[in-house]
This record gives C-alpha cells, structure tokens and sequence, in this order.
C-alpha cells in the first residue's frame, strides 16, 4: 500500500482516498488495518462471494494469470519477483488499455493529474 501511495505522490496527503479490497487474511490483519488508519485510508471491503465488487482487480489478476503465469515454473522467489515486477511494470507503462482510451495506466494517470 505504501509503495502505491509512493508512487502517486499521495502520501499524507488528506485527500480521501479509499481502497477497495476483497476479505483475504492479507486484508484483515492488524497490522495492515493500522497502515491504512495510518494513512488516512478507508479500508473498503466487498461483501464475501461477491467479485463483481472488485472488477478491476479481478480482470487483473486474470491478465496476469494469462500473460505471466501460466506455463511458468519458477525456482526460486527471487525469479518469481522479478517476473512479477516486469510484467506489472509492462501492465502500467506499455500495455494498452482499451477501457482508458488506448493508453497505458501510467499514461492515463498522467494526463488526469496535469489537467
């Protein structure tokens, strides 16, 4: 979460933010609770068995299911890391996105924040 909020130039700010989460033990630790009060971030949870809630993630996962994953076998979690950062560096700053226009996510965040 942390890393995200880095990334976006918003941390500390005030500004709202919410983040929208399915009820995985990741989710439900204390210590990830006390991130998000931390940061002044509202924890938002989908109802169980309800993946609609979280479309976006969900449609994510199943890409990097697809163009990561799948046919992989991987020997040690050092390899793993660097396939997964690759891809989502590919998945935000060169994979199109026809949902936002046709451009990359990172591009996309681009153009909202300087218009």
């Amino acid at each position: 979460m942390l890393q995200g909020l880095y990334n976006r130039n918003l941390k500390g700010l005030d500004s709202g933010l919410v983040l929208r989460t399915d009820n995985g033990s990741q989710f439900i630790s204390g210590v990830f609770e006390k991130g998000c009060m931390d940061e002044k971030v509202v924890h938002e949870r989908i109802p169980v068995r309800s993946p609609n809630y979280n479309a976006f993630i969900e449609s994510y996962h199943r890409y990097l299911q697809e163009e990561c994953l799948n046919n992989e076998m991987y020997w040690s979690l050092k390899e793993l890391e660097i396939d997964l950062n690759d891809y989502v560096y590919r998945y935000n700053h060169e994979r199109i996105h026809s949902s936002i226009g046709y451009v990359s996510p990172h591009e996309y965040y681009k153009n909202k924040i300087s218009a």
